[in-house]
Formats: structure tokens, sequence, C-alpha cells
């Protein structure tokens, strides 16, 4: 499983199926990092803290939320549509298992906006 190096930290795919629909990631963001806002028109996805604690702020007809989600703390489950940001606003770097699931899970389903 090789990492993908971004900006904001790395990425690999543990698993994917796109006969069946679904792809799982493990991300980790370092600390004062963030991804993009970002939404998705084929996919939802599903995001499990593994270590630390990761920030997520979604937007949804013009509704904002923000949520701290920390390791054993549940998941937090993203629908399609939905504008969402995840970032990293402590001193350790946090990691996150993304489940990705529908009709197209890949790269090319990502429209990014300024937050």
């Amino acid at each position: 499983m090789k990492k993908t190096h971004r900006p904001w930290g790395w990425y690999k795919v543990l698993n994917q199926e796109p006969e069946i629909g679904y792809k799982v990631k493990e991300l980790e963001i370092d600390p004062g990092k963030s991804l993009s806002f970002q939404r998705h028109f084929n996919r939802s996805e599903y995001w499990y803290v593994l270590d630390g604690t990761v920030r997520i702020d979604t937007e949804w007809k013009k509704m904002k939320d923000t949520v701290h989600l920390q390791k054993n703390s549940g998941g937090y489950s993203i629908g399609k549509r939905v504008w969402h940001q995840a970032s990293n606003p402590t001193k350790k770097p946090v990691r996150i298992l993304e489940v990705q699931y529908g009709t197209a899970c890949d790269e090319d389903d990502i429209e990014r906006r300024d937050t």
C-alpha cells in the first residue's frame, strides 16, 4: 500500500472494489493542516478517527455545522453533495479511516471551493 503525499499529510488506499462501489482509505492529517473544502456527487463517506482529534466542518443547503471527533468517539457520515472539510487543530497527527461508498469512488469525484 503506497502512501500518496499531500500538503496536509498523506493517504493510502487499503481496499477498493469499484464494481461493488466502495473504497477504504487511511488518512493522516498533520498538525495545523486541513484538507480542501469539498463535496462529492457520486459517493458518500464515513469517517472514523483512529488516533487524535479531527475537526469536521460541513455545509448543506446553507446550514453550517462543526464537530470534533476523537479516537473511539464513533464515526461521522458525510452524504453526497455535502460540503465538508477535515482539519487538525491539535499538535499531533490525526489518523482517519475513510470508507467511501457509491457509484464512483475515485479522485475525479471531487468539487473544491474556498472556505
